[in-house]
C-alpha cells in the first residue's frame, strides 16, 4: 500500500508543479521536496527505487523533461547514501538541507546545460522555498502506520 501512496503522493507534487506553480517566478520545487524527504528519513531498504520512482512520475508529467528527473534523483539518493547513519534523519534540518543542496546543484546544471537562466539570487531563493517545502510533505506521514507509510518508517 505505501507503493501506490508513492506514487499517488509523486502524482500530486509532479501536476501541481508544471501547472499550478509553473505559473510562478519562485515556487519551490514540489517533487524534489518530496524527493528530499523520502531519501534522508526513509527506511533503508528502497531508497533508491523511491527516488527513481519520483523522478519517473516527474518525468511523465513535465513536458520538457526526457528522463533527466529520474536519472538525477537517482544519482542524489545514491550520493547521499553514505551520510545516511551520519544524520539524524527524524529531524526537518536533515531534510531541509538535502533539498536545499539538491535544489542547488539541479538548477545549476540545468543552467550549465543550457535550459536554464535563473541567476544566483533566483536559485537561492528556490532553494529556500524548496527546503521549506518538506516540512509540510514529510511531517504528517509521522503518524501513518508502517504500512501505509510511502517513504517506510525509518529514522534515526
Amino acid at each position: 500500500m505505501g507503493w501506490v501512496i508513492l506514487v499517488v503522493l509523486s502524482l500530486i507534487c509532479a501536476v501541481l508543479q508544471h501547472s499550478w506553480l509553473a505559473q510562478w517566478p519562485l515556487a519551490p520545487d514540489l517533487p524534489l521536496a518530496l524527493l528530499a524527504w523520502m531519501v534522508v528519513d526513509g527506511s533503508d531498504d528502497g531508497v533508491l527505487i523511491r527516488a527513481f520512482v519520483v523522478g519517473l512520475v516527474r518525468d511523465c508529467v513535465d513536458p520538457a523533461s526526457v528522463c533527466f528527473h529520474t536519472f538525477a534523483y537517482f544519482v542524489l539518493a545514491l550520493a547521499f547514501l553514505p551520510a545516511r547513519p551520519l544524520v539524524f534523519r527524524t529531524r526537518t534540518v536533515g531534510w531541509a538541507a538535502f533539498a536545499a543542496l539538491a535544489t542547488v546543484l539541479l538548477l545549476s546544471l540545468d543552467r550549465l546545460t543550457g535550459g536554464g537562466d535563473a541567476t544566483v539570487v533566483v536559485v537561492l531563493a528556490i532553494a529556500i522555498l524548496t527546503a521549506a517545502s518538506t516540512w509540510p510533505l514529510g511531517w504528517p506521514w509521522r503518524f501513518v502506520p508502517g504500512s501505509m507509510h510511502p517513504a517506510g518508517k525509518g529514522g534515526a
